[in-house]
């Protein structure tokens, strides 16, 4: 799913140590295929430009870095509500 997620299972003893090291390198490996994949696939043309987030330039490093802090613990939640309701929902 995402580092950020694995980590936070990991934290929560919601997972162990050796799945969390084969998840995390895992993701890494397929987010470095994925930027292969689509460095193969366009124009040798094509600049830097075309799939990088960029900071506004109204916002400071600081201001970006608390955006991305508040967006990913969003979406952790997120995931970690739905795994609750789940585990409540399904019989033991």
């Amino acid at each position: 799913v995402n580092p950020a997620v694995t980590l936070s299972l990991l934290a929560t003893r919601k997972l162990d140590v050796l799945r969390a090291l084969v998840y995390v390198s895992a993701q890494c490996l397929g987010a470095c295929l994925g930027t292969l994949a689509l460095y193969l696939a366009l124009p040798l043309k094509t600049t830097a430009d075309h799939f990088v987030n960029k900071v506004p330039i109204e916002l400071n490093a600081a201001q970006a870095l608390g955006i991305e802090m508040l967006c990913t613990f969003e979406m952790v939640f997120t995931i970690f509500s739905v795994e609750e309701q789940r585990r409540r929902e399904s019989p033991e």
